[in-house]
């Protein structure tokens, strides 16, 4: 997914593969590749972009309104419970999740 990759090269080092997703925001022109790393372009972006991706990321967890809480208020009573709990592990498997998404799965 495109958000992850850009939440990646803004958080560190992403080395250039070649992958599809990395030539689609090469083309897109929002990062340029140097020293064989991905890097963003533009200040600007660099800037304002972590925190815009972060936002857009919480929007597809099937547990964001339950994260965001949590995370506001470290209440137990916010972590997930039986289904949604086992939902959201399933969802998880095939993802990469932030350390907080790992840390709220793991209370859960």
């Amino acid at each position: 997914m495109l958000l992850k990759l850009v939440r990646q090269i803004l958080q560190g080092v992403v080395v250039a593969d070649g992958s599809t997703e990395q030539i689609e925001l090469l083309l897109s022109g929002l990062v340029i590749e140097l020293d064989g790393q991905l890097q963003i372009k533009n200040r600007i972006y660099a800037e304002v972009s972590l925190a815009w991706v972060e936002k857009q990321l919480i929007k597809l967890r099937p547990y964001s309104q339950a994260l965001q809480e949590w995370v506001l208020t470290r209440n137990p009573a916010h972590l997930l419970r039986q289904s949604a709990l086992n939902f959201a592990q399933t969802w998880a498997q095939e993802r990469s999740l932030s350390d907080l998404d790992y840390q709220f799965l793991l209370q859960s």
